[in-house]
């Protein structure tokens, strides 16, 4: 790229239809990076076309540029929500557009401050240090960030879009947060690539020699391999649309439905999807105690969602019936969905904040592990698959990862897609089998390499039945966790610094 075609980018960027229309579009090219689509590649031109003017522009031409990115990816990625918030929170058509605009205006702000930061702070940078580390750096701080501003939403952590991508070698290593950092660090040395030329070409081209070389080294490397330890699953899918979820005449219909299903089959371990049992513990306690004595009849455990009344709190729990011993209690809830902030001025105003099941507390963050047979399972209930740490911290001496979801809040929409592709990388970065039962789909079993094995699709009714296997050994990123991670991206952009400041 010349410096005329250049001069003209940087021209652009300053404002216009054209500017914002190509811009908005580069976001929304991201979202086809992540699940159902998998076009992993399509990450880097989105990126590129970010930032490749950025250092030219002004802040209000930063803000702009970085609101239309952010606005496309926000709403082809998260268009979603309004299926939840209109749907199912009984939000009419013409407040739940604009409660579902208001949503995406301000993730895309909030994501926006990545470019606000490098705009404010760094922008004077001689552009190998802008983008090769203030520019990494600041995304990177800015995912860790969005993990837990607000209860956190990194559902769409660059790294969640590549495990079926080359750079997906590095998930076992050093976890999903690293091939974010390496995603941006390509496109920052592409970028200054093509601004600064010949310049810098010895440098960007020995560091992409340097990743490429990486990344093929670490394909080669089998952290995890399966062993002859088996296990017999079989996953209920009862495809029970959520407006009659929780309807009191469909109650006895849903618990009839779960009990006969699981009286024919034969498995280890039966497992049923998220909030399956539609009531408290304490209301079908007689319920519970047949379907555990016919699972013990048959040496067979059920792993079940339900609602839990503990010390006058709600839980969102997972609990073992017949052989299995232990249950889980969730973590980290959903706003609005299992929990509503400010509740008591918030309470009544519209549906959304009136939703069935929507006054849970949080279960602890150091929970023992459920027990099946000689196996050890942790759990991950919903979109606590998408928190690294939380699976971190509960998979010491666990042999496979269990996730209950309802993922009936996304409709046919490409969410449950997401959600699928989320849980398989935490499979492949931990290297450890994960379980996956869900309401309406998508329903599967998949392996310590993030491999989906088989799948129930979506709105499909029946059984996923299959055997997991357990695994050998350990992959870096489980024994180490997600600080090793930023330890490891901390020091290479401290060589990258140490190395341009010779350069200079």
């Amino acid at each position: 790229m010349n410096s005329r075609q250049i001069n003209w980018i940087d021209q652009l960027a300053k404002g216009g239809w054209l500017n914002a229309l190509l811009t908005a579009i580069a976001g929304a090219s991201l979202v086809t990076t992540f699940a159902p689509f998998h076009l992993w590649y399509l990450v880097f031109p989105g990126l590129i076309w970010l930032i490749l003017p950025l250092q030219s522009l002004n802040s209000r031409q930063t803000l702009l540029r970085g609101m239309w990115f952010n606005l496309g990816f926000f709403s082809a990625g998260i268009s979603w929500v309004h299926i939840s918030v209109y749907r199912f929170g009984n939000v009419p058509l013409p407040l739940s557009i604009p409660l579902t605009a208001l949503l995406i205006g301000l993730l895309s702000l909030f994501a926006t401050l990545t470019v606000i930061l490098l705009n404010r702070y760094f922008s004077k940078l001689e552009p190998r240090r802008y983008f090769l580390i203030a520019f990494p750096l600041v995304w990177i701080f800015m995912e860790w960030v969005g993990g837990w501003f607000f209860t956190g939403f990194p559902w769409f952590n660059l790294g969640h879009g590549q495990v079926d991508g080359m750079l997906s070698a590095i998930a076992p290593f050093m976890g999903s947060t690293a091939i974010s950092f390496v995603i941006v660090l390509i496109a920052g040395l592409t970028v200054l690539t093509l601004r600064e030329g010949a310049k810098v070409i010895r440098l960007t081209s020995s560091i992409f020699l340097v990743l490429i070389l990486a990344v093929i080294i670490l394909q080669q490397i089998q952290w995890v391999k399966a062993t002859e330890k088996t296990l017999s699953v079989s996953l209920i899918q009862p495809s029970i649309p959520q407006q009659r979820k929780w309807l009191k005449e469909e109650q006895i219909q849903t618990l009839e439905y779960f009990q006969q299903v699981t009286e024919q089959l034969d498995s280890q371990l039966v497992v049923w999807p998220e909030g399956a049992v539609p009531a408290l513990e304490r209301q079908v306690d007689n319920y519970l105690q047949r379907v555990s004595f016919d699972a013990s009849q048959k040496s067979q455990a059920v792993l079940t969602g339900i609602p839990v009344l503990e010390q006058d709190k709600f839980f969102n729990a997972a609990i073992m019936l017949g052989e299995g011993q232990g249950r889980y209690y969730k973590q980290h809830l959903v706003p609005f969905g299992e929990y509503v902030p400010l509740e008591s001025k918030l309470r009544g105003l519209i549906g959304i904040f009136d939703l069935p099941m929507s006054s849970f507390s949080s279960g602890d963050d150091d929970q023992p592990l459920l027990k099946v047979a000689d196996w050890s399972l942790t759990m991950a209930l919903c979109y606590e698959i998408i928190f690294q740490d939380i699976v971190a911290n509960q998979l010491p001496g666990a042999e496979i990862l269990v996730t209950l979801s309802n993922d009936a809040w996304f409709g046919a929409s490409i969410g449950a897609y997401q959600h699928l592709g989320i849980a398989r990388m935490r499979a492949l970065e931990n290297g450890i089998p994960v379980i996956r039962a869900t309401n309406d789909g998508i329903s599967a079993l998949i392996d310590h390499q993030g491999k989906v094995q088989k799948s129930m699709g979506k709105f499909e009714k029946g059984v996923l039945s299959g055997v997991i296997n357990g695994v050998e050994g350990q992959t870096l990123y489980r024994q180490l966790g997600p600080s090793w991670s930023y330890f490891i991206i901390l020091s290479i952009l401290v060589l990258i610094l140490v190395i341009t400041r010779s350069k200079a």
